[in-house]
């Protein structure tokens, strides 16, 4: 069975091999999710779906790049991030070694991250 880290071995994240360990994750995070106050929620719901579709887009804008083919322009992988998918978007960074050398992606994306976990921080002491 090919995983994550088979299939990016140079990957600097560590990544949970099983996939037990993955379901026990997402449950977890449910039970959390649905327990919070709904402003909250709501944003933590965006930020999710913005961080997915960063990381989607990081990915196949690094798989392009292998194939020398039409690439994602970079205003728009930095848009994405700052809209609310910056942890999508580090993510992607450090898992395909895409972008991590450009000052707007290497300081900038996590520059947005702080922002994203300030606004998640403020909004958990409102609710």
């Amino acid at each position: 069975m090919e995983t994550l880290a088979t299939v990016y071995p140079d990957s600097i994240i560590p990544l949970p091999q099983s996939p037990l360990l993955w379901y026990n994750a997402l449950t977890l995070f449910k039970v959390q999710v649905i327990s919070m106050p709904h402003p909250l929620r709501l944003l933590l719901i965006w930020l999710g779906v913005l961080s997915t579709l960063s990381f989607l887009l990081y990915g196949w804008d690094k798989a392009q790049a292998k194939l020398h083919r039409r690439r994602i322009p970079e205003v728009a992988l930095l848009f994405c991030a700052l809209l609310g998918g910056s942890a999508g978007a580090l993510l992607g960074m450090a898992l395909f070694r895409h972008k991590i050398r450009k000052p707007p992606f290497r300081y900038g994306v996590p520059l947005m991250l702080a922002a994203h976990a300030a606004l998640l921080l403020y909004a958990a002491g409102q609710g």
